[in-house]
């Protein structure tokens, strides 16, 4: 969402408030990728690589094919989308306009001393010389892995494998976190790589685009990526990556044209660590993780399927998108035709669900003090029926559930109610908003908002500062840490938990 539509209606509401007295992937379109370990595992590899898998012995290295042209590895490394066998490797070759063959390792030490897997990968101009490469691994295990060409070595790069779901998993530490902001996301950054986690968890917002054409969007990652501090994080840990509106243009929906929609999901798919191949039709990219037996992660697709946003009536002020809560919201979609497959991801039988969403989820007015809640319909709140379905999928599911969420560049805690705004209604989840990592909102509009989320019974945390979301789970509980930054522009900033709440199975909320 335009998070400026959001501050103004803050302020806006609150000021009428005061004034007034209160009145009583995969390829089929519809269903989202699955990163299971029941899903074939493909390289993306020159017909003639030679490949060893993890269960052999150390090998000797390959030596780089001559490329005659000085090369680089400008953007880095990052992985993704890892599985109990394999993880999906990512890096770009910069400096050609030709098609170029290089060499990726895979090493059980930082140092790179006992190679483990190693063969070829072809970078093409189709491609933005962008290669995904998915090597047979050993589950639950950390690797480290890197890329040679003719004249360049990558960064290193640290990954792991699941768990096998048949296998009881190991606790796990999972970062979450959005909104970037080139240099003004060091601080934040830095700490996540910093930790080590086992998983990130991206909720959009990488590149603030809104291009016209492909070489728009492509530039918009070529640069993104080329910051130092996106490098560290990109390599410290396998990703699941997701988009929101800001990877494609402000406030996107279902009705932008379709050769700008394929334009920026051609060079988002490019430039992630993901196994989904850029499409050539429209196609969502909402995916889940399994985590062994302890966590499945569904990440959802807010955008390429959304109805444009509610806004019945007239709206709080001119020219800001917080309305009325109606029955115009009841009939909505977000999900689209990926709702179905969405709803079956949700039952399952593991410890416990995140539901990663791009938006917020669990309701929010901007003039909590209105008997008809205020809302910006951009967020789940504008799409209330869908909504319901899935609280009730979280409901009646055997594992318990956590929603992390982005976009709002401040930090909530609050319950998911079954229907959000019935306040003395039936607890089904924790929402975590995590911390944008880039700088937040004016500090008078962000006191305002501490104002409102006061007065919102089943808010319990609103920070304005950035920073990251740290998740430590087991199959008993799982805590949850606001990191922050004092000085997101630098470098090394000192960070801090601000905030820390303790979920535990069988109690769904913050209490």
């Amino acid at each position: 969402m335009d998070r400026r539509h959001f501050l103004s209606a803050l302020v806006a509401a609150l000021a009428a408030a005061c004034s007034r007295e209160v009145a009583t992937s995969s390829t089929e379109p519809t269903s989202p990728e699955t990163t299971s370990p029941r899903a074939p595992t493909t390289t993306t590899t020159a017909p003639d690589e030679q490949l060893v898998e993890a269960s052999d012995p150390a090998v000797d290295p390959l030596e780089p094919p001559t490329i005659g042209a000085p090369v680089d590895f400008t953007q880095g490394v990052s992985s993704g989308e890892p599985r109990p066998t394999s993880v999906a490797l990512w890096t770009r070759l910069d400096g050609l306009d030709t098609p170029a063959d290089f060499v990726w390792e895979v090493a059980s030490d930082p140092r790179m001393e006992t190679l483990i897997a190693t063969g070829l990968v072809t970078a093409t101009p189709e491609r933005d010389h962008t290669v995904i490469v998915e090597p047979t691994l050993d589950p639950a295990t950390t690797y480290w892995y890197r890329f040679r060409a003719d004249g360049a070595t990558s960064p290193v790069g640290r990954t792991r494998t699941t768990a096998d779901p048949d296998s009881p998993a190991a606790p796990l530490r999972i970062a979450v976190s959005s909104c970037q902001r080139g240099d003004r996301s060091r601080a934040a950054l830095v700490d996540l790589a910093a930790h080590e986690v086992d998983l990130g968890i991206w909720l959009g917002d990488f590149v603030y685009a809104d291009a016209d054409d492909l070489d728009g969007y492509r530039s918009a990652y070529r640069s993104m990526r080329s910051e130092s501090h996106v490098k560290v994080a990109a390599a410290s840990t396998p990703w699941l990556m997701l988009w929101d509106d800001h990877e494609v243009a402000d406030n996107v929906d279902r009705t932008i044209d379709d050769d700008r929609w394929l334009a920026a999901a051609r060079a988002w798919h490019e430039h992630m660590p993901t196994r989904l191949v850029p499409p050539e039709l429209r196609r969502g990219t909402g995916r889940t993780v399994e985590l062994g037996d302890l966590c499945r992660v569904v990440g959802l697709d807010t955008r390429t399927w959304r109805d444009p946003s509610p806004r019945p009536g007239q709206p709080v002020a001119d020219g800001v998108a917080a309305y009325d809560l109606g029955p115009e919201m009841e009939t909505t979609t977000m999900l689209g035709p990926d709702l179905d497959a969405t709803l079956d991801a949700l039952d399952h039988t593991g410890a416990w669900t995140l539901l990663a969403s791009s938006v917020l989820f669990g309701g929010f007015s901007v003039n909590p003090i209105s008997p008809v809640p205020v809302v910006v319909t951009d967020t789940w709140d504008g799409y209330a029926g869908e909504r319901a379905q899935l609280v009730d999928a979280l409901e009646v599911s055997e594992s318990d559930a956590v929603v992390v969420s982005g976009d709002f560049h401040h930090a909530m805690a609050l319950d998911v109610r079954r229907r959000p705004f019935e306040i003395d209604g039936p607890v089904v989840a924790t929402e975590l908003m995590a911390p944008p990592t880039s700088s937040a909102a004016p500090s008078e509009v962000s006191d305002l908002g501490a104002i409102a989320a006061a007065l919102s019974p089943h808010i319990d945390h609103f920070d304005p500062a950035a920073g990251w979301l740290l998740l430590t789970i087991d199959h008993e509980r799982i805590v949850a840490e606001f990191r922050t930054v004092d000085a997101p522009d630098e470098e090394w900033s000192a960070s801090s938990t601000t905030n820390s709440y303790i979920i535990e199975r069988g109690r769904p909320g913050l209490a």
